[in-house]
């Protein structure tokens, strides 16, 4: 079996799922897929909205709550963390950025509406 060319997420054989702006008289390059799902995923990447000022502040409170973790440790190089040592390092950013989020509900920038 042949295929006509590869899926655009994972360069599997296509399977006819797909978009080719010519069948619409419109200028640009056909994307094909290997199933409905990776379809969809490429969909929603094209709606997704860049990250805020404010929630960019908020990731890098997370990532020095981890940096502060690993002083702690006095490790920098994360290969060398014990599996238990990991999943801590990953709930000091997690648990971070999750309070750092829910500290200020009525933050505006953060709640946005619902577009429909």
């Amino acid at each position: 079996m042949s295929a006509r060319a590869l899926c655009w997420v994972c360069f599997r054989a296509e399977r006819g799922f797909g978009w080719d702006p010519a069948l619409v008289r419109k200028k640009g390059t056909p994307r094909w897929f290997c199933s409905r799902g990776h379809q969809e995923y490429i969909g929603m990447r094209s709606v997704m909205m860049d990250w805020s000022e404010r929630e960019e502040e908020i990731i890098w409170a997370g990532i020095k709550a981890g940096g502060e973790y690993l002083d702690e440790l006095k490790k920098s190089d994360l290969a060398t963390l014990s599996k238990q040592e990991l999943i801590q390092f990953a709930k000091c950013i997690l648990v971070t950025v999750v309070e750092e989020r829910h500290n200020d509900p009525s933050d505006v920038e953060l709640n946005d509406d619902i577009p429909f």
